[in-house]
């Protein structure tokens, strides 16, 4: 897995710059304002629900402990989080999502 790149002057982003971006991050080499493509935005919209409904699965059918569920829940979103910045790219237009 690969950080994405401006699409300007390709400068590689840093994982700690993309942790928590929300929709645009400027190119801190460049100064292009760098937009989330559309194609990895609605690629993203699909996480919540099928998440949602894999976890009401498993917590209707596995007899678990709550605080067991709890922590694995945890970690899966830590780990959402973390992985997060690999997934993304940029391109120098804000795409329409549909």
């Amino acid at each position: 897995m690969k950080l994405p790149d401006c699409s300007t002057c390709h400068y590689s982003f840093q994982w700690k710059e993309l942790l928590f971006i929300m929709g645009a991050k400027k190119c801190p080499k460049c100064g292009v304002q760098q937009y989330i493509t559309a194609q990895r935005k609605r690629q993203g919209l699909w996480f919540g629900p099928v998440a949602g409904i894999i976890t009401a699965v498993i917590v209707q059918t596995a007899p678990l402990p709550f605080s067991f569920i709890w922590a694995v829940a945890g970690v899966l979103i830590t780990a959402a989080i973390l992985i997060n910045p690999f997934w993304l790219e940029f391109t120098e237009k804000d795409e329409p999502l549909f």
